[in-house]
């Protein structure tokens, strides 16, 4: 089969599906279309015609449908919008019991956070909850929620995408989808991932931000209660840039909680923040194995560098690019998991043995109060003794 015709063709059904990411070209059709034209006999200039003509039509197609007036409410999708404020409650109250002792912080994004910390009902329905984790912190929870009847395989991106990122998982907690994205803090921007089940879309977007703490923040609600969101400022921007009413109404109630303003106005959301936005079929299609190998060791050695203070050599990441260059995209994502675990029981031991030594015998031999506390202990028990052996003897004597 031609393979550049293969590239043309896929190059436009990427601009379509760009385009238009709620109604891709699913991969049944790029199969019919591709089968349609290989077999065709016909000489690639002239298919290549034809593929612009069928882009053309798509996407005019496509226009024309988005310009037409909306469903009725009876004919709309039931799984968009229907989450209540009170359902969106009790899935995050689930989530934070299920994660309550895990060092992982998840940050809720969204409309519903100032909603949330105001201790209000936003008074509508919801799609989604969407929340945002450090990437370091991303294996510990997959782990968690994998045992649990909330996690699902085919909702986990790492099913479905083999070019070595993580872009995250969604849960379907007792109907209400969470979305768990990973985001990468590090050389003085935040790299944030996405993943959509539905179109299996994978998203990275570069933010503009040098430090974490300015990006997500840990806020003390009207109730007492401690949530863990994407920073208030953040949600205001982007709720502000949308310009919808909804957007509007939630940027009041930020205003209403209080945020910080000058960190606003230093924030940037520019259009070209997305710079990837790929199908999982299509990054499967186009990634090279070299970059499989590059993104699984930037993931681990991140991992390892920031959840266990593990640095990785020069000298240790060149052992590992040739140990992972003839391995298949399983076998990597295998090693890199079982990498993580033996990083983590090794911080465990190393934290027991720190723990013997502040506990152990040093401290018998040293801390005088500790000494003092078990010679009076004996003492005490020497005196019972006596006291006892008195009263016998006392006992005795009245009967003589």
């Amino acid at each position: 089969m031609n393979e550049e015709l293969i590239k043309y063709l896929g190059a436009a059904i990427n601009e379509v599906n760009t385009m238009f990411p709620d109604n891709p070209i699913g991969i049944e059709a790029q199969s019919q279309i591709l089968n349609q034209l290989s077999t065709s006999g016909k000489p690639l200039p002239i298919l290549k015609k034809e593929i612009d003509a069928m882009k053309q039509a798509t996407i005019e197609g496509r226009r024309e449908k988005q310009e037409q007036v909306a469903p009725p409410e009876e004919e709309k999708d039931p799984n968009r919008e229907a989450q209540t404020f009170d359902d969106i409650k009790r899935a995050l109250s689930t989530i934070e019991a299920l994660t309550r002792f895990a060092d992982a912080p998840m940050y809720i994004a969204g409309g519903t956070v100032p909603y949330l910390l105001l201790g209000q009902d936003s008074g509508r329905l919801h799609d989604d909850i969407d929340t945002l984790v450090d990437l370091k912190d991303i294996h510990e929870l997959r782990r968690i929620f994998k045992k649990t009847p909330y996690y699902k395989e085919e909702w986990d991106s790492l099913t479905h995408v083999k070019d070595g990122n993580d872009y995250g998982f969604e849960l379907d907690v007792d109907g209400t989808p969470v979305g768990v994205y990973p985001f990468i803090d590090d050389d003085d921007t935040i790299l944030q991932y996405t993943y959509d089940p539905y179109n299996h879309q994978c998203k990275i977007k570069r933010i503009p931000e040098k430090k974490k703490g300015n990006y997500v923040r840990t806020y003390t609600g009207t109730d007492g209660h401690t949530y863990h969101t994407m920073a208030l400022e953040y949600i205001k921007k982007s709720k502000d840039k949308a310009g919808r009413g909804k957007d509007l109404k939630d940027s009041a109630k930020i205003d209403e909680f209080g945020y910080d303003e000058d960190l606003y106005s230093t924030i940037e959301l520019p259009d070209n923040m997305e710079f990837q936005k790929e199908t999982a079929e299509r990054i499967n299609e186009t990634v090279s194995h070299d970059t499989v190998v590059r993104n699984s060791i930037v993931r681990f050695s991140y991992i390892a560098k920031k959840k266990y203070g593990k640095e990785l050599t020069d000298d240790k990441i060149s052992e590992a690019v040739d140990r992972l260059k003839d391995k298949s995209y399983d076998e990597i994502d295998d090693l890199l998991v079982k990498g993580i675990e033996n990083i983590k029981t090794a911080n465990e031991a190393d934290q027991m043995t720190e723990d013997k030594i502040e506990t152990g015998p040093p401290r018998i031999k040293t801390n005088f109060g500790y000494a003092t506390a078990i010679s009076i202990s004996y003492i005490f028990i020497i005196f019972g003794i006596i006291v006892c052996i008195a009263a016998i003897l006392f006992k005795i004597i009245l009967k003589i």
